[in-house]
C-alpha cells in the first residue's frame, strides 16, 4: 500500500467511489526488494496484494466494515521499457476499496513518504513504530513515548521489545524517526 501510494503515476475516483491509482510494476518490485538481493517478480507483489485484498477494516467515525484493496491489474497503458529494444511495459491500476477511499478522505493518512527507507528496520515493532509516526499529521511536543507507541501498535512494551525497537534505531532514523531515550519523533515535524 505504501508503495502504490509512493509510486502514484495517476490517481482519481471512480464513480462508484473506489479510488485508482496508476502505477508502474517495476517500481513497487524495486521498492519491496529494497536492499534484498533477491528481487520481488510481479507473481511476489501479486501474493501480497492479495494479503492485502484480505484485510479488513472497521471505521469507528465512519461507520464500515471492508477491506482496502480490490484489485491490482495490468492496463493497456504503456511506458517504455528502459532497455533498449524492450517492448514497452504495461502500467498497473490498483483499485482501492470505496470505504478505504472515504477512510482516507475523513482521516487523510501521510502514506506518500518513501518505503524504501523502511526496508532496513527488522524488527516487525519498530517498523510498526515508524509507519505509526510517519502517517500523523501532527507530533506531540518533545515526541512521542516509546512504551505508548509499542502498545498502539499491538505489542507489549517488555525489555525485550525496547532492546529490539533501540536494535534499529539507525535504520528508524534513516526513515526519518529518531529515538533519544524514551522519546521517539519524526524530524521534520514541528511539536505542538
Amino acid at each position: 500500500m505504501e508503495a502504490i501510494n509512493f509510486h502514484a503515476i495517476k490517481t482519481r475516483r471512480l464513480e462508484n467511489g473506489v479510488l485508482a491509482v496508476l502505477v508502474d510494476m517495476h517500481d513497487l518490485r524495486k521498492t519491496l526488494s529494497g536492499e534484498r538481493k533477491e528481487r520481488y517478480g510481479v507473481e511476489g507483489v501479486l501474493k501480497l496484494a492479495r494479503a492485502l485484498r484480505q484485510v479488513t477494516v472497521s471505521g469507528q467515525d465512519i461507520p464500515f466494515v471492508d477491506g482496502i484493496l480490490n484489485h491490482l491489474i495490468p492496463t493497456s497503458t504503456t511506458t517504455p521499457h528502459p532497455i533498449p529494444g524492450r517492448p514497452p511495459r504495461p502500467l498497473w491500476r490498483a483499485e482501492f476499496t470505496a470505504c478505504w477511499a472515504a477512510w482516507l478522505d475523513a482521516d487523510p493518512a501521510h502514506l506518500h513518504y518513501d518505503p524504501r527507507l523502511l526496508t532496513g528496520i527488522r524488527s516487525g515493532v519498530a517498523a510498526a513504530v515508524t509507519r505509526l509516526v510517519l502517517t500523523h499529521r501532527d507530533q506531540p511536543r518533545g515526541g512521542w513515548i516509546l512504551d505508548s507507541l509499542i502498545r498502539t501498535v499491538g505489542a507489549e512494551p517488555t525489555r525485550w521489545v525496547r532492546q529490539d525497537v533501540r536494535a534499529d534505531s539507525e535504520a528508524m532514523a534513516a526513515a526519518g524517526v529518531i529515538m533519544v531515550g524514551n522519546r521517539v519523533s519524526v524530524v521534520q515535524k514541528k511539536g505542538a
